[in-house]
């Protein structure tokens, strides 16, 4: 219990001491229809930040998905999701500057959307202030990487949280956040 409120109580003073720094969200793939091959009402980015390389690249995951609808014989709807994670690598301006495909399913905890119940939160994002399954509505932050004067680390919008999942972009959005001097 200490340690995890050790640990939330850090993210908020390193949240709020870097409050007068630059904030500069990192950019999603942008060839995100070669890697899916299909766009159906547009292709929709989940951006995770991880942390950073020997040579200070940001390193993160996105999670893209596109899903396409069409009717079935009988008259049944039938929906097809098509989705894939990608390794990425990005400048400390938020672009794109490497993209690693075929890469497994990152551990599900680099969402932080670990439910307690039907609480989205956990170690991951400490900042989650939600007491109950129907607060919605709500912004947190995941534990910050820190190499020297930068940080990363993803923000989390929540609007049902007990549907958030990475792959589900109608419930939650995330976004990876770089903080720079």
């Amino acid at each position: 219990m200490l340690q995890k409120l050790s640990m939330a109580v850090a993210a908020i003073m390193l949240t709020a001491s870097v409050a007068n720094a630059a904030m500069v969200q990192l950019q999603p793939m942008p060839d995100a229809f070669a890697r899916l091959g299909h766009s159906c009402g547009g292709i929709k980015q989940q951006i995770f930040g991880k942390g950073f390389t020997a040579k200070g690249k940001v390193t993160g995951y996105v999670f893209a998905v596109t899903r396409c609808g069409g009717s079935g014989r009988g008259g049944g709807y039938h929906t097809t999701t098509y989705s894939t994670w990608v390794a990425m690598k990005w400048d400390l301006n938020g672009v794109v500057i490497r993209e690693v495909t075929r890469v497994p399913s990152p551990d599900p905890s680099i969402a932080g959307a670990a439910h307690s119940g039907s609480l989205v939160g956990g170690a991951n994002y400490p900042t989650c202030n939600n007491t109950s399954p129907y607060d919605n509505a709500f912004t947190c932050f995941s534990v910050p990487v820190v190499d020297g004067s930068y940080s990363v680390q993803t923000s989390l919008y929540i609007v049902n949280q007990a549907a958030c999942t990475a792959s589900n972009t109608a419930y939650c959005t995330y976004r990876g956040i770089l903080t720079t001097p």
